[in-house]
């Protein structure tokens, strides 16, 4: 009986509420990844915000920035290449400089794994519609 108890109210380190697992998250970022021209990032963007996970807002962002420089044909996109090849392929200075403050600001989140706050994530986001607002 204290078994059947126990599995009911305890089950993978979870209550009755369903948080998300990191793995889940990782599983959604890389379904992404996998299929980033056809994906609705803004959804993704709000869902991480809503979440209060800022630094994979962040990544969504970047990720924005890459279907938005793809879809106007600033780079071709594949998914093994790194930031630093797709801002090889940037010829116009302007996007390229842009996108590679972007990829400082991405890197310095993510994998730098520091804390944001609302406000952080805000300030960010903001130089990220800045720099997709230039991508015609």
């Amino acid at each position: 009986m204290a078994f059947v108890l126990y599995k009911v109210l305890y089950n993978k380190n979870q209550y009755f509420i369903k948080h998300e697992r990191e793995e889940d998250v990782l599983d959604t970022l890389a379904y992404v990844e996998r299929n980033l021209m056809n994906s609705d990032l803004r959804q993704y963007i709000n869902d991480a915000v809503e979440q209060k996970n800022y630094a994979l807002g962040i990544r969504y962002l970047q990720l924005l920035n890459i279907q938005k420089l793809a879809q106007t044909g600033y780079i071709k996109w594949k998914h093994s290449k790194t930031n630093a090849e797709f801002a090889n392929e940037i010829q116009n200075n302007t996007l390229r400089e842009g996108f590679e403050e972007c990829t400082r600001i991405f890197d310095y989140v993510w994998f730098g794994q520091f804390e944001l706050n609302a406000s952080d994530f805000s300030q960010y986001e903001q130089l990220f519609n800045q720099y997709q607002n230039q991508i015609t």
